[in-house]
């Protein structure tokens, strides 16, 4: 059977492959023209992520299950709407939604919505939906029928339910209507690791590993006698790379105490923390041995 062709006139014709050639380049560039919808989605890891004690179900208590580790992720909508925000995991993952900023130390502020596993909806902001899609259980997260301001910034927080539950996850941000675009900003800088090391009586060697993400930065120190720290270790300015190794000598220390300390980095995202950790100096009486050794070698001499 033969198949006739509609002819168009030339003036159709030409919008049809206009719009036809726009929608290419557009895909090719890797963006979309208004109008055409497109979920954002992005796959990664918390093993790597900062540390914070995340808050309970109820967004103002905090949970004694961590601390625990937490991947950041800011973006922007472009129109106002209702949108639904899933997130697999492998391990037992935990979601958290903020707007305008994230301090993970004041968690409830910009707090809108929190969500273990698919089914157990803790959304604060508007009724929004039970469900975003059948099924519950471990490993699944979803906020739905969130009302998101286009042009706003949110943050979405993917950490775990306890300590020591670290993996992969896959998280979507998608609209209802269609139409809107979903930008996901530039991820905040993290801290990898930290500790001590050549602990004296009265030294030691502060050690850590950050990734800037593109963004300068500044980091320190910070340590005390108590949980709250009190003292500061030099300003030290990264400006590139990934897996900065950054290391701070202290001495003047007491003998026999212990010490709570934690990386401090300063970025354009705001402060950011590692997780407070405490070493203990070495005694005093290795101290004093140390000095009566060195009193009889100079009487020797």
């Amino acid at each position: 059977m033969a198949v006739r062709l509609t002819e168009f006139p030339a003036a159709v014709t030409g919008r049809l492959f206009s719009t036809a050639g726009l929608i290419v380049l557009f895909l090719v560039l890797g963006v979309l023209p208004p109008g055409i919808a497109a979920p954002a989605s992005y796959s990664a890891s918390n093993e790597t992520g900062n540390f914070w004690d995340r808050p309970n179900p109820d967004g103002t208590s905090i949970s004694g299950l961590g601390p625990v580790q937490y991947h950041v992720q800011p973006f922007v909508v472009s129109v106002s709407g209702l949108y639904d925000i899933t997130s697999s995991q492998d391990y037992d993952g935990y979601l958290y939604f903020y707007e305008f900023s994230f301090d993970p130390l004041d968690q409830p502020v910009n707090l809108l919505g929190i969500n273990d596993d698919k089914g157990n909806r803790f959304h604060f902001n508007g009724d929004g939906e039970a469900n975003c899609s059948p099924g519950t259980g471990a490993r699944n997260s979803e906020l739905c029928g969130v009302s998101l301001t286009g042009g706003r910034q949110y943050i979405l927080v993917t950490t775990a339910f306890s300590r020591f539950q670290t993996g992969n996850f896959s998280n979507v941000i998608e609209d209802h209507a269609g139409g809107a675009q979903i930008s996901l900003s530039e991820v905040p800088p993290d801290i990898v690791e930290s500790g001590v090391s050549h602990i004296d009586a009265t030294t030691a060697s502060f050690e850590g590993v950050v990734n800037p993400s593109g963004s300068s930065i500044v980091v320190r120190f910070e340590y005390g006698e108590s949980g709250n720290f009190g003292s500061l270790t030099p300003a030290q300015s990264i400006d590139s790379g990934s897996g900065v190794s950054v290391t701070h000598p202290v001495s003047s220390l007491a003998c026999g105490t212990r010490y709570h300390y934690r990386l401090r980095m300063e970025s354009p995202f705001g402060v950011i923390y590692g997780a407070a950790q405490e070493f203990t100096t070495a005694s005093c009486k290795n101290m004093e041995s140390i000095l009566s050794i060195l009193i009889l070698l100079i009487n020797d001499e």
